[in-house]
């Protein structure tokens, strides 16, 4: 490696600067100045001298050269490769979702280490990364530690499979010695946000505003997510040979999954179907629903497509809803109604839409108002996955045994049901130990035992 370019200058106030070079950043890219400040020029040449034989002697930098870098070879993979684990081929969404994680985490943020070869990759420059993923940099903020780990999971599972093609020698972020994750590496980031979840109170206001008629069109299917528990894709997912309305009962089998622009329906996350009651007040709320998009497929007539969904867009009769689009037009309004109606209070009314002042004040008034009423209500902004965690945690919180709950949720086990509403476990010990006290019967015992030392 040719000698790094070095610098003498004597400061204003007598001293000597000695600046040198010291290559790329190994994360940025970026070049690396280092200056030091000594009392004299002897001193300051002396320093530069041995930083410039430890960098040549390939203690700071190493050259990097021969094989393909790690961000050609992550992009090849997800185009043509895409074999996973035991040799299954990963799913265009699945290679899709990943390959975004790689480009915007490790191949933007780290772009010297994503154009080094497979073969030069070392552990230090990973566990950099990972280090700048946890703790932020200039540019960006530290990641949520379930965002590093899952970073994690996904580039050491590809740098695996870059073993197994003889492009590596070994993971870099493996410890073959130990068997587990290099201790040199730390998966770390900030602690995720509690899940926010509507009190009962606030989900029974916020259901008598969803299901009330005329109200929204898409009410029925916020109802269906909170009366059931049933992930975004999966309840828009449903079709209505998933229903059996007089049993009461859903039959879930399938997600819609969106990808590039197109959609389709795939299996559930654990790949099997699970069968899911409901009340009665919901079956009502279906049979309205389902009446009423008879009379849209007639009045669209030619322009229907009937893939037999449970819900259906505006827009194209008969296709699937689009999630993000009907959140932000029509649960969050449904919320904000919410909480007027747990408050008593009537929404303040809009004049006609227009471009005038008038229209534009009045609209800032109205969402002054909302504001002031999901805080009085302490109602929370919950996001529509939201709701799922909101039937689990009343359900956790009455006693429902948590494997009845694992199985209206669709966890392959309970320990996941445990883990992911470990916040509730309080509750429950404190609900075990008056039941314990109910059966044990401590109160009447401690009784006769007073009544017998008086006596």
């Amino acid at each position: 490696m040719p000698r790094p370019r070095g610098s003498l200058r004597q400061r204003p106030d007598g001293q000597w600067s000695a600046r040198y070079s010291a290559g790329l950043d190994p994360i940025t890219g970026k070049r690396i100045q280092t200056q030091r400040t000594f009392p004299d020029r002897k001193a300051a040449q002396k320093w530069l001298t041995a930083e410039q034989h430890a960098q040549d002697q390939g203690e700071r930098t190493r050259r990097l050269s021969g094989g393909p870098t790690l961000a050609a070879y992550l992009r090849q993979f997800y185009a043509d490769d895409r074999r996973g684990a035991r040799g299954r081929l990963l799913s265009d969404r699945v290679c899709a979702v990943d390959l975004d994680l790689m480009e915007r985490y490790v191949i933007r943020r780290a772009p010297a280490v994503a154009e080094t070869p497979l073969p030069k990759l070392t552990t230090e420059q990973l566990a950099r990364v990972f280090r700048m993923l946890a703790t932020g940099d200039d540019a960006h903020g530290g990641l949520a530690r379930a965002t590093v780990s899952r970073v994690y999971r996904v580039l050491s599972a590809r740098l695996n499979h870059a073993v197994d093609l003889g492009l590596l020698r070994q993971n870099p972020l493996y410890d073959a010695r130990r068997g587990k994750r290099s201790k040199l590496v730390a998966v770390d980031g900030k602690r995720a946000r509690d899940h926010r979840t509507l009190s009962e109170l606030q989900a029974q206001a916020f259901l008598a505003v969803a299901l009330e008629p005329g109200a929204d069109r898409y009410g029925v299917l916020f109802a269906l997510m909170l009366w059931t528990g049933l992930r975004p894709g999966e309840a828009t997912g449903l079709t209505w040979a998933d229903v059996d309305l007089e049993g009461r009962v859903l039959t879930v089998r399938r997600a819609l999954v969106r990808t590039r622009g197109a959609w389709e329906l795939r299996d559930t996350k654990t790949e099997t179907a699970r069968r899911v009651p409901f009340p009665e007040p919901l079956a009502l709320a279906l049979r309205a629903h389902r009446a009423r998009q008879a009379e849209e497929r007639l009045r669209a007539g030619s322009e229907y497509r009937d893939h037999g969904l449970l819900f259906c867009a505006v827009e194209k009769p008969g296709h699937p809803v689009c999630l993000p689009a009907i959140a932000r037009r029509h649960f969050k309004p449904l919320l904000i109604r919410a909480a007027y109606y747990l408050l008593g209070r009537a929404r303040p009314a809009l004049p006609p839409q227009s471009r005038s002042e008038k229209y534009r004040d009045a609209l800032k008034a109205q969402g002054v108002a909302d504001a002031a009423a999901m805080r009085d209500a302490e109602f929370p902004s919950v996001s529509l996955y939201e709701l799922r965690h909101t039937q689990a945690t009343m359900l956790l919180r009455r006693g429902v045994h948590p494997k009845i709950v694992a199985d209206r949720l669709g966890h392959a086990r309970t320990a996941t049901t445990l883990d992911v509403y470990s916040h509730v476990t309080p509750d429950m010990q404190q609900q075990a130990v008056a039941e314990l006290e109910r059966a044990l019967g401590a109160e009447p015992v401690a009784a006769r035992h007073q009544a017998h030392v008086r006596s």
